[in-house]
């Protein structure tokens, strides 16, 4: 599954400009001057690509001379990114998941991850996830949570400062019912 995406960008300066939002004696939480000033905060474009689950069987280790079948999940992925020239400390994380169901509905759980990973200025992040299969008939997808840096105004008590705030996107891939 390929989905793009453009992150707002604001320049702080334009936010001051516009909005008249005041950047001297700014609460200690708020940016200060010189980060408002000299910053860009959005990563760009990114656009991910989310692999269909597959199922994979292998033979491993089980003693000395022997060898057990074993079935594995396997997930490929990747987010392509251009133009993060930016102060917004974008990273990226995947997840190898699959729904559970229980008394109270299905969720999505989470079973396989990468670490995170901040996103080049240009260029891919690829990853392969793997999990154990399931006994039955499960569901599996592979997410990816993009997090970023934003600025945007906030309201104290009538005056307008500037404040960073973390967006996390979530995108999932296509799920598949794989049998084990």
């Amino acid at each position: 599954m390929t989905n793009i995406h453009r992150l707002t960008s604001a320049v702080a300066a334009v936010l001051i400009a516009t909005l008249g939002l005041a950047v001297a004696s700014t609460p200690a939480s708020a940016v200060t001057g010189s980060d408002v000033g000299n910053c860009l905060y959005s990563i760009g474009i990114y656009e991910t690509h989310l692999g269909i689950p597959r199922k994979v069987v292998f033979s491993g280790p089980v003693g000395p001379g022997q060898q057990l079948p074993a079935t594995a999940v396997v997930v490929n992925g990747n987010i392509d990114v251009a133009g993060n020239y930016s102060c917004s400390a974008a990273t990226v994380q995947f997840r190898l998941q699959t729904k559970v169901c229980g008394t109270f509905g299905c969720d999505w759980k989470t079973k396989s991850e990468t670490n995170t990973v901040r996103l080049p200025a240009d260029g891919r992040v690829p990853t392969e996830l793997r999990m154990d299969c399931r006994q039955g008939t499960h569901s599996y997808r592979l997410q990816a949570a993009v997090t970023h840096v934003e600025l945007t105004p906030e309201d104290n008590a009538g005056r307008w400062y500037p404040q960073l705030t973390t967006v996390t996107n979530n995108h999932e891939g296509l799920d598949d019912k794989i049998a084990c």
